[in-house]
């Protein structure tokens, strides 16, 4: 490997190494059923900081570098947030797993649907809208609070644009 392409290199690998040992000791050293996003935001901005520093360190803060150590940067932390997403709060993901550790890998419908449903996955997540104020909830009853009809409708609009539906 040639050394231009070790300034680029090596400071995004360092920076993404930093992202994913900090996030797996963090989210182990204090497991929560809240997705942190925010926390993994900031995470991922001190990765892309260490790559700029470590980028400064080999190549002297070049700018073609540093522009292409931040555009492979942003793609990697990107493709990770959409892995996190995917492992950690897919529906399809939790089904499988559940599947796994079944015996022949199958289990009738109505017990998965049950088990499903009778999770804390659903409270969890009606706890996280709750609090970023897209529902109130009230005894029994979980309504869109007005931050929640904005987003829903502009979810609505978005997955109408891409010819998708909304599932979950």
């Amino acid at each position: 490997m040639e050394p231009r392409s070790l300034s680029i290199a090596l400071p995004v690998l360092t920076g993404m190494a930093a992202l994913v040992i900090l996030h797996v000791a963090i989210w182990r050293m204090s497991p929560s059923p809240d997705p942190r996003v925010g926390l993994l935001g900031r995470l991922a901005l001190g990765g892309v900081g260490l790559s700029v520093l470590a980028n400064g360190f080999l190549a002297g803060f070049n700018g073609p570098d540093l522009c292409a150590v931040l555009w492979i940067d942003a793609l990697a932390v990107t493709c990770y947030f959409f892995v996190y997403a995917g492992v950690a709060r897919s529906v399809s993901m939790t089904l499988l797993s559940r599947l796994l550790r079944c015996q022949g890998g199958s289990l009738d419908v109505e017990t998965l649907v049950n088990e499903y449903a009778a999770s804390a996955r659903f409270e969890d997540r009606v706890e996280v809208m709750r609090r970023i104020g897209l529902v109130r909830v009230a005894g029994k009853t979980v309504a869109l609070t007005p931050k929640g009809v904005a987003v829903s409708r502009g979810v609505r609009m978005l997955s109408t644009l891409m010819c998708s539906d909304v599932r979950g």
